[in-house]
């Protein structure tokens, strides 16, 4: 067994970067999705003048609703913000029993930094009794950003009740209970997550994230996860083809399960990628140290500090024989 490095310090490294990852996909909303309610968002050539409603239909109010939605995602499309938050008000007034609406009308309003009108978007809709899951979470985060501890753990329960694959609601409650000395109700919802957890990109990137803030949190847990951890990269590997960010996550879980070979293998074929993808050159540097490779480390570094000359990393140099330091 290889000890270059602690595995403290390697823990810490990994979780900052799967944090960016995790702040990127929660930036990036959810879609939620309704069989029989779906949304249909315009196609990508945006017309020169949104959708026009017609105030004399009397088709019911769930096809006002979706009129008055698409409107306002064309709007926006094209930098309209106040025409698009008008569109969305009124397409949840046309429809306000509508809890999937509410959420999908609350996450246009967050990008539109309308949060205090998300807030009060969400809170009717999780008084619904077909209120999904995401209702709940969406409005736990944004009671969090509030201040409002107690009232947001209580949403993220809720959330997880309705839907256990809500990855976001799981990290905090673990969280909570972590920091409340509960290990083994926050040990139990780490063993459940990866069966609760739809095999989709975005869920599985914040699926392996969640696992490796636990570990860096509970260092001595990481022998008792291993065959989870294992299954979590095959889980992954299926679905990382055309997806870098999630290759970058399942190689911390890689570098955690001391398969050094092939994190050198997917790290550096990540290294072709365009755009670049942050940090692999960062992960590299981290993981020669790691495997003694102190020559590799020192090329890698110095490639980095090229492409960063105003700015070159620091981070490692410290690890570095004083010899080879600059």
């Amino acid at each position: 067994m290889i000890s270059e490095s602690p595995l403290k310090s390697f823990l810490k490294v990994l979780t900052l970067s799967v944090c960016a990852i995790t702040v990127q996909i929660v930036g990036q909303g959810s879609g939620v999705q309704n069989e029989q309610n779906t949304v249909e968002s315009p196609s990508s050539e945006v017309k020169d003048s949104p959708v026009v409603i017609d105030s004399s239909d009397t088709s019911g109010n769930p096809a006002k609703a979706q009129a008055h939605f698409a409107a306002g995602v064309s709007w926006e499309a094209q930098g309209q913000a106040g025409k698009a938050l008008e569109s969305f008000i009124l397409s949840l007034e046309a429809d306000p029993s509508n809890a999937r609406l509410a959420v999908q009308v609350a996450e246009k309003l967050i990008s539109l930094r309308e949060f205090d009108q998300a807030y009060q978007t969400l809170l009717p809709a999780t008084r619904q009794e077909n209120a999904p899951g995401k209702a709940f979470e969406l409005l736990g985060l944004m009671q969090m950003s509030r201040g409002e501890e107690a009232t947001s753990l209580a949403s993220f329960q809720q959330a997880l009740e309705r839907d256990p694959s809500l990855i976001l609601s799981r990290q905090r409650v673990i969280d909570v209970h972590l920091r409340n000395g509960q290990e083994r109700p926050a040990f139990r919802m780490i063993q459940e997550a990866l069966e609760a957890t739809p095999n989709q990109v975005d869920e599985v990137t914040l699926l392996i994230g969640m696992y490796l803030r636990y570990v860096s949190m509970r260092p001595d847990r990481l022998q008792d996860l291993g065959l989870q951890l294992e299954s979590l990269i095959a889980k992954s590997s299926e679905i990382a083809k055309e997806h870098p960010a999630l290759k970058l996550s399942i190689s911390d879980l890689l570098m955690l399960q001391e398969r050094f070979e092939d994190a050198e293998k997917m790290l550096k074929d990540l290294k072709d990628v365009q755009p670049p993808v942050p940090l692999v050159s960062e992960k590299l540097v981290d993981l020669f140290l790691r495997t003694g490779k102190k020559d590799m480390a020192i090329l890698e570094l110095g490639e980095l500090t090229r492409e960063n000359s105003e700015n070159p990393p620091p981070l490692f140099s410290s690890r570095l024989p004083e010899s080879r330091r600059w």
